[in-house]
């Protein structure tokens, strides 16, 4: 059975062309100012070395070709073999990737030494005498010139075809680090070009007296084709990779962290887009990590940790904590396989949690079947009066979430349920507690006492819901209330009035 090709990277054949298309390009400008030059009858000469210049350079590029073009077809062989492109062979990624800049010394060094050749060969012609420093000069700037519109074509098979499969995850970290093209390399080849290649053929066309209109012709439009190419490539490599990294910002801005930067060439420009995909993956993984964490400690507790805002000895805040518990749960629990328990508290506290995080409190831990939420502490509306009230609403929003449950569960034949809310506010201490190798934040204090003794206080009053006075007065006339009575609760001497909400009634 015949083995198939499935990747898409370039053959050699692709390199070829490439190379002899502007080997094409500068072959007509070239031999069409030797046709049209003025003088002694040496143009048609010229014109005929000038082919068999471009024979031999076409000749020459078929085995350059296929040498520049061997790290890729190794990788071919890889991918095709199911090898994973991260875990492709580094040095021939890194080579297919500097194909252009590996094709820009192959076509200097290769234009350069056919230029020796012919001008060697100039020593048998003798029209062509006086023409070696032409020759000599001439091929040399040509060389350089066409070398680099050669990188430039082949930088666009690159990036079009070949970086996308060798580096489609988005990171350069397997490669290590090898140098890369640089800016200032575009600038300073296209400033050779600009400044001395150019000057050079103009000064030798000045020299031979052929800078009339026509014999000069075909080299001005040489002029304007290839540095219009040349600049226009340039301006293209800076301007397609700015604009790409700027709409990937943009989504992240946004808020889309599964955006990624696409790697172009192995470039300055490619390291910061591999750079920018490493920050997006550890910005999702910080995310993955907060959203793990909040599972523990709840989002809001987590972003202040991780943002190192948690005071690490704790702090003394003015805060509202509400405790809820379930009355009756461990002679449920009895009757209970140990899946439905799960599944009954998960569904529960679900609703539960639910409605602390929807009046912006924390849940700081569970206790079994029991709540524990705070209202100012770490995070709050900066106000105690707002923070008591949001308490109390979330209170409020629980006896609502019950009845809609219990509703359902009676549809089911299923017994309702009763549990019991307490609401205190005052002074408390809020950070990390534990040992240094396993902490948890949480608060404690008199107040937090005082909100558990008051939760178990809802039995002995038929309420299921009982506020101390210090929270009732942070809430004006905004809920209807009535007073159940003054108690002493387990560990303080001074009496504490409690209230109820008057919606909720007498339970029996």
């Amino acid at each position: 059975m015949t083995a198939t090709t499935t990747s898409n990277l370039p053959r050699w054949t692709a390199v070829w062309t490439r190379i002899c298309l502007v080997a094409g390009v500068f072959s007509v400008g070239i031999g069409g100012w030797f046709l049209l030059m003025p003088g002694d009858g040496a143009g048609a000469d010229l014109a005929g070395a000038l082919g068999l210049y471009i024979a031999g350079f076409v000749a020459v590029s078929i085995p350059v070709s296929m040498l520049l073009a061997a790290p890729i077809e190794r990788l071919r062989r890889q991918l095709d073999a199911g090898v994973a492109p991260e875990s492709l062979v580094a040095a021939d990624v890194i080579a297919a990737l500097r194909l252009p800049l590996r094709v820009f010394f192959a076509m200097l060094t290769t234009g350069t030494a056919l230029a020796a050749v012919l001008i060697v060969a100039s020593f048998t012609v003798p029209s062509l005498s006086s023409w070696r420093v032409v020759l000599g000069v001439g091929s040399v700037a040509i060389s350089l010139i066409a070398a680099t519109t050669q990188a430039y074509v082949q930088h666009y098979l690159v990036v079009r075809q070949v970086a996308p499969l060798l580096v489609g995850g988005g990171r350069l970290d397997h490669l290590g680090a090898a140098p890369q093209l640089r800016i200032w390399h575009h600038l300073l080849v296209l400033s050779l070009n600009m400044a001395v290649a150019w000057p050079a053929i103009i000064v030798v066309i000045v020299d031979r007296g052929t800078a009339t209109p026509v014999a000069a012709l075909p080299l001005i439009v040489l002029y304007v084709v290839i540095n219009v190419v040349q600049v226009t490539s340039l301006l293209g490599v800076v301007s397609h990779n700015v604009g790409h990294l700027r709409e990937r910002l943009e989504e992240v801005r946004g808020g889309n962290l599964d955006t990624k930067a696409t790697i172009f060439a192995f470039d300055s420009f490619g390291v910061v887009m591999s750079e920018f995909n490493r920050m997006i993956d550890g910005l999702r993984q910080r995310e993955q990590l907060k959203e793990t964490f909040g599972r523990y400690v709840t989002t809001q507790v987590a972003d202040e940790i991780l943002a190192g805002r948690v005071a690490l000895g704790g702090e003394l805040r003015t805060a509202t904590v509400l405790f809820s518990d379930i009355r009756g749960f461990t002679t449920m629990s009895e009757r209970l396989g140990p899946t439905e328990v799960v599944a009954f508290l998960n569904e529960y506290l679900t609703a539960m949690v639910d409605c602390v995080i929807e009046h912006g409190g924390v849940l700081d831990k569970f206790i079994g079947d029991a709540v524990l939420a705070v209202f100012g502490a770490p995070v709050g509306t900066g106000n105690v009066e707002q923070d008591a009230r949001a308490a109390v609403a979330c209170a409020r929003s629980m006896g609502r979430r019950l009845d809609e449950m219990n509703a359902r569960r009676v549809e089911e034949g299923r017994a309702p349920i009763t549990i019991g809310i307490g609401v205190h506010t005052g002074e408390l201490v809020a950070g990390n507690i534990g040992s240094p190798k396993r902490m948890q934040y949480t608060v404690i204090g008199d107040t937090v006492n005082v909100g558990s003794r008051l939760e178990s206080l809802t039995k002995e009053h038929h309420r299921r819901t009982l506020l101390s006075a210090a929270t009732v007065a942070f809430l004006g006339d905004t809920v209807a209330l009535v007073e159940v009575g003054t108690v002493v609760v387990r560990g303080r001497n001074e009496p504490l009035v409690i209230f109820g909400l008057c919606d909720e009634g007498v339970l029996a």
